[in-house]
């Protein structure tokens, strides 16, 4: 689970901006909060709102890029591949990288990861474990042009064959590297924080509809724990859905979507429903999992094509704790004020640019006067709390 993350020069952010899911004890109002093992104070959701092009998603994707980056590339990236990242373009300078560090509790243990790099090589990480007060670097590393240098290593000795492997790849994490070499395995991290969402490396994900279907098919074939969840789900929505049901055509199992009254029934294939319903399904699916396995759910624009009730039921599933029990988190981004209002003032992230165009964030408990009884969706539309297009108010 995630504490905090920060971000510097990437894409429309420059200055370094903060999403931080820690609470004091006085902020826990109800069960969209939870205290870990560690005695941390954690919101379980997290909304962004702000006006069109004010860089939501850049935070979003801030977010996904690090956890990919950090678990991932090693396997992901060839030598001579170009890290996909970009910094601030009204800053360009040869010099210039981005910067992450995330704050994740693991086996009931908290950590620090930091990161800096740019599109051809990691320049500085370390990951370091929290002591009573503070952080003690498991190891902390440096490349340059020609190589890499060691400034703290505390687990087993990289060999030789290990060492010369990581020294010719600039372009992945030592994370990754330590995760499939199994040296983060023997010391119990064997990763950093599950995540899934609609957000990749460019961004929102515009799912192909044939490949919402055959992913969402080839689950719930594998899954039918899922499929019987997703589908408690879909029918206490109202929707009209009573079952899920396969046909083999072609050796292949196909998806097909049961509608019945009090007296007839038929099936239809995905395909054929509404735009709303299979995103509706589609997120379900995302939903289901990471309520089952724990870790982040990362979506922009959770509300798309759905009614408002429908997606404040599916983000209330985190705020449930018989339906969350590993206490997994959700950060969305939303142009529905009306989601606002179920949410305490330190859920809340509003994103603006300044007038050098750089993204910022801040929470809405550090807006002066804010009250949690507050209607939030009032006073955001009436620009109370900025986060709008100016000209306008």
């Amino acid at each position: 689970m995630i504490k905090e993350f920060k971000v510097t020069n990437f894409s429309s952010i420059y200055k370094t901006q903060t999403i931080s899911f820690s609470i004091s004890k006085k902020d826990m109002l109800d069960d969209s909060s939870f205290e870990t093992t560690n005695g941390n104070k954690l919101n379980s959701i997290l909304t962004v709102i702000g006006n069109n092009a004010s860089g939501k998603t850049n935070i979003l994707k801030a977010l996904f890029f690090l956890l990919w980056f950090a678990q991932k590339s090693y396997g992901a990236n060839s030598i001579d591949k170009d890290i996909p990242i970009e910094t601030h373009k009204l800053h360009p300078h040869p010099s210039e990288y981005s910067s992450f560090e995330l704050i994740f509790e693991n086996e009931r243990k908290e950590y620090q990861y930091k990161l800096s790099l740019n599109s051809k090589t990691v320049i500085y990480e370390s990951l370091g474990r929290k002591n009573v007060r503070s952080y003690s670097n498991i190891y902390e590393i440096e490349k340059k042009e020609d190589s890499f240098s060691i400034l703290k290593w505390s687990i087993a000795k990289l060999s030789d064959k290990d060492k010369n492997r990581f020294d010719k790849i600039k372009n992945v994490s030592m994370f990754s590297f330590l995760l499939n070499t199994g040296h983060l395995p023997a010391i119990g991290i064997n990763n950093m924080v599950t995540y899934t969402g609609n957000i990749w490396l460019f961004g929102k994900k515009q799912e192909d509809i044939f490949h919402m279907y055959r992913r969402l098919t080839n689950v719930f074939v594998k899954n039918p724990d899922r499929k019987e969840k997703v589908l408690g789900f879909i029918k206490d929505a109202e929707l009209g859905i009573s079952d899920f049901n396969f046909i083999d055509i072609n050796e292949k199992s196909e998806l097909l979507v049961k509608h019945n009254n009090i007296k007839n029934e038929f099936d239809l294939s995905f395909l054929q429903e509404s735009n709303g319903t299979q995103n509706c399904i589609y997120l379900l699916n995302l939903v289901m999992f990471i309520l089952n396995n724990g870790g982040i759910l990362i979506y922009d624009e959770l509300e798309s094509n759905l009614h408002p009730y429908l997606a404040k039921k599916i983000i209330g599933l985190f705020a449930n704790k018989e339906k969350n029990p590993k206490y997994a988190q959700l950060l969305f981004s939303t142009h529905m004020p009306f989601l606002l209002n179920d949410r305490t003032k330190t859920q809340i992230y509003l994103v603006e640019k300044n007038e050098n165009f750089e993204t910022e964030i801040y929470r809405l408990d550090e807006v002066e006067g804010v009250r949690n009884d507050d209607n939030f969706r009032v006073k955001y539309l009436s620009g109370a709390y900025g986060a709008v297009p100016k000209r306008w108010f």
